[in-house]
């Protein structure tokens, strides 16, 4: 994008686009002329779907409004928030189409199939005789014969080419050498490809969310008024989107819930926008796996859009028959998701417990007293038993290792105990 860049604004400011600062200088009055212009240009790109386009427009009318009104001035907003919500459909659509990236790879393949349409151009090839080969005509019989010659004789000549090559190959080791170098060389530019490529995405998400935090910021400095509040919560619901394409599904719930809380504060229950935010909270919670707070935002958009249908029932009309079709439309859907959501929140419940029983190591059987009772415990249950007259009677006796204690100088419980 290239555009006159003559903004007071620090360069450093992470919420002015960069533009080369080439052209002629514009006034004051031409910038304002040219934000207007811009901003029609902008939306009319953006809602034929050229993304691309609104985005460069939104990106200059930004910079011009940032230029003529001054950082975070009322009048910057719009310029802020559709610029922020172009680079996030652009963002989604390529992430959502990922067809898109092989343009380039389906506009030579076109190329050279019609190359090869002009090739077989000069060749009247009658379809009509394809089948039986009894019917082709003897002049289209002998074309095919010198077809398929020329054909064999082209095959030859590569096979030729290719088996010099490779015995050049064979005597001079070092053409091998050079072709792992280029593959080698090859790889690399592959992978820098790749790096460039995540890194352009990471400075485009880095420059939408800028974009947002600077439109929230420029609510945030004005006095509160219902037209400031519904545009923080536009703003919001923009940041939540880009935290959703990012998987930050707990910033983004926290954005959609806040968003909610200020149209709430001006708006009817009835508000059909609320209704979508409050269906958007719960696709989140769907989307981190947690299903029955999904099934209970599901169900407060559903309430806000039954409360919708009472109120435009109470103005008979065709559109709002329309209206009211539609909106009964989305109720069986929800309806569905809402049965969706608690079944799979059972069964997701079901296998959590599965998988704790499996994790959790199997109670080991302690060994009888049996098994694991030392004799020299039995020795001091028996000795306990023992009047106390006897124990101080008979002397303390020193283990010896080479010459076993008769069993005859023990009384005859200790002695069987032992043995035992």
């Amino acid at each position: 994008m290239v555009a006159p860049n003559d903004s007071p604004v620090d360069e450093s400011s992470p919420s002015s686009p960069e533009f080369v600062d080439e052209g002629p200088q514009l006034t004051k009055e031409e910038k304002i002329k040219e934000i207007d212009r811009l901003m029609k240009d902008g939306r009319r790109a953006f809602l034929l779907q050229d993304f691309e386009s609104a985005t460069e427009n939104f990106s200059v009318a930004t910079e011009y409004s940032v230029s003529v009104y001054g950082e975070f001035a009322p009048e910057t907003f719009d310029s802020h928030y559709e610029y922020g919500r172009s680079l996030m459909q652009m963002a989604s659509f390529e992430i959502e189409n990922a067809q898109a990236q092989f343009d380039g790879v389906n506009e030579f393949l076109a190329k050279k199939l019609e190359e090869r349409k002009q090739k077989l151009g000069a060749t009247d090839l009658n379809e009509s005789a394809i089948g039986n080969p009894d019917d082709v005509p003897e002049e289209e019989r002998q074309q095919v014969a010198e077809a398929v010659e020329t054909a064999l004789e082209e095959n030859a000549a590569e096979l030729e080419a290719l088996a010099e090559q490779k015995a050049a190959e064979t005597e001079n080791p070092d053409a091998e050498e050079k072709t792992a170098e280029m593959e080698t060389t090859e790889a690399e530019v592959s992978e820098e490809k790749a790096e460039t490529g995540e890194q352009e995405k990471a400075d485009e998400e880095m420059a939408n969310e800028e974009e947002g935090e600077v439109a929230r910021a420029t609510c945030m400095k004005q006095e509160s008024s219902q037209e400031w509040d519904l545009r923080r919560a536009d703003v919001l619901h923009l940041l939540s989107q880009l935290s959703s394409l990012e998987e930050k599904f707990t910033d983004a719930i926290e954005s959609l819930t806040e968003a909610v809380e200020l149209r709430k504060k001006h708006l009817p229950s009835h508000d059909r926008v609320t209704a979508s935010y409050l269906f958007e909270i719960g696709e989140t919670w769907k989307q981190a796996d947690n299903f029955l707070r999904a099934s209970e935002y599901y169900a407060l958009a559903e309430v806000a859009l039954k409360d919708a249908v009472a109120e435009l029932q109470k103005n008979d009309s065709k559109e709002n028959e329309k209206d009211i079709a539609e909106i009964q439309g989305m109720l069986k859907e929800i309806a569905d998701l809402i049965a969706d959501c608690q079944e799979s929140a059972k069964s997701h419940e079901q296998q959590k417990a599965a998988m704790a029983k499996t994790e959790t190591p199997e109670k080991v059987k302690p060994p009888s007293d049996d098994e694991n009772m030392e004799p020299a415990k039995e020795i001091a249950v028996v000795r306990k038993k023992r009047p106390a007259a006897d124990a101080a009677e008979e002397p303390v006796k020193k283990a010896k290792v080479d010459s076993p204690t008769p069993a005859g100088d023990h009384p005859a419980e200790e002695a069987v105990t032992e043995t035992a």
